[in-house]
C-alpha cells in the first residue's frame, strides 16, 4: 500500500490525502472517525484532508448522522489527476519559456569564450542532457569516437526522434565506432537516421578514449571508456588546448579507421534539366 500512497502523491495528492482516499476506495462508504482510525490520519487533521478531497471532486459526502463519506472510482480519479498533472505541466513550460525569453544572457558568445568552462558530469542523465543540448546547438559538425556498446547506449537514451532531427539539420556527423560482434546490429541502428553527410568507420579494438566533438568548440570526455554510461563520469569543455587534442586525436582515428563498404543507402540523385533547343 506504501507504493500506492507514492504513486497518488505523485499525482499531486498529499500523504494524508492519498492514504484517506485509498483508504476510502476500500472502505466506502465510511465516518470521518472510522477513516481516521483504518488510514492513520490522525483526527484533527481528517475533516480537513475530507474537505480538500472534495473539492478537488474526489470525495462525495453523503447526508446522513453522522455523516459519512464515498470515494469516486479509483480509475476515474487516477484519470482527473493524469489530467490536471499534464495542465500543471504544460503551464510551468509556458511559464518557464518565457524565464528563459526574459533571462537570455548578453554577448553570451563573448563571454564564454572569455573563460573556458570545466564541468565534470557524474550521472548518465547529465551526460545525455548535454549530447542533447549541444547536438541541437552544432550548426557544422559532431565528430564521434565511441565504442560499441557506449554508441548502442546513446542511441537507446536519446529518442530516434530527436537523433534523426539533429542528423537532419545538414551536419556532418562522422562517428568512428568499435565493430560489434553482429555487423548488422549497427547497420539497424544507423539507417533510421542516415544522411547524405552522415559516415561512420569502424576499428577493430575499444578506443583509447571515448569523446564528441561539437563544432569543434566544445569536447565531451569519458573518463572511463571501459564502463558503461551510466558508470562512468564525463567531462566537458571548451577550453581550446582540449579542444584542439580531440581533434587530433579523431582525426587520427578517423584516418586510420576502416569505411563500413555493406553500407549502402541510395541517395537521390540530383536532377539535371535538359536545355532547349532555341
Amino acid at each position: 500500500m506504501e507504493n500506492e500512497i507514492q504513486t497518488l502523491t505523485r499525482l499531486g495528492l498529499t500523504e494524508y490525502q492519498g492514504k484517506t482516499f485509498l483508504t476510502l476506495t476500500q472502505s466506502t462508504p465510511s465516518t470521518a472517525k472510522a477513516l481516521s482510525k483504518m488510514s492513520n490520519v490522525p483526527r484533527g487533521k481528517i475533516y480537513d484532508v475530507l474537505s480538500t478531497l472534495q473539492d478537488i471532486g474526489l470525495v462525495k459526502r453523503i447526508i446522513s448522522t453522522p455523516a459519512t463519506f464515498e470515494a469516486v472510482p479509483l480509475c476515474d480519479a487516477i484519470s482527473y489527476l493524469l489530467q490536471r498533472k499534464a495542465k500543471n505541466l504544460k503551464d510551468l513550460r509556458k511559464e518557464t519559456t518565457s524565464l528563459l525569453r526574459n533571462h537570455i544572457p548578453r554577448n553570451r558568445d563573448s563571454a564564454s569564450t572569455l573563460t573556458p568552462n570545466f564541468t565534470l558530469l557524474p550521472k548518465k542523465e547529465a551526460a545525455v542532457q548535454y549530447m542533447k543540448r549541444y547536438g541541437d546547438e552544432a550548426e557544422i559538425s559532431i565528430d564521434l569516437v565511441t565504442s560499441w556498446k557506449r554508441l548502442s547506449e546513446i542511441f537507446s537514451a536519446v529518442a530516434t526522434e530527436d537523433i534523426r532531427k539533429i542528423s537532419g539539420k545538414g551536419l556532418r556527423i562522422r562517428i568512428v565506432v568499435q565493430e560489434p560482434l553482429n555487423h548488422h546490429d549497427l547497420n539497424d541502428m544507423i539507417k533510421p537516421v542516415w544522411t547524405p553527410t552522415f559516415q561512420y568507420r569502424t576499428v577493430q579494438c575499444l578506443p583509447p578514449a571515448i569523446i564528441i566533438l561539437f563544432d569543434k568548440k566544445h569536447v565531451m570526455i569519458c573518463t572511463d571508456p571501459e564502463n558503461r554510461l551510466k558508470e562512468s563520469s564525463n567531462l566537458v569543455t571548451d577550453n581550446k588546448s582540449f579542444v584542439a587534442l580531440a581533434e587530433c586525436y579523431f582525426e587520427k582515428m578517423w584516418n586510420t579507421s576502416q569505411p563500413d563498404i555493406d553500407f549502402f543507402v541510395q541517395s537521390p540523385k540530383p536532377t539535371i534539366k535538359k536545355a532547349t533547343a532555341i
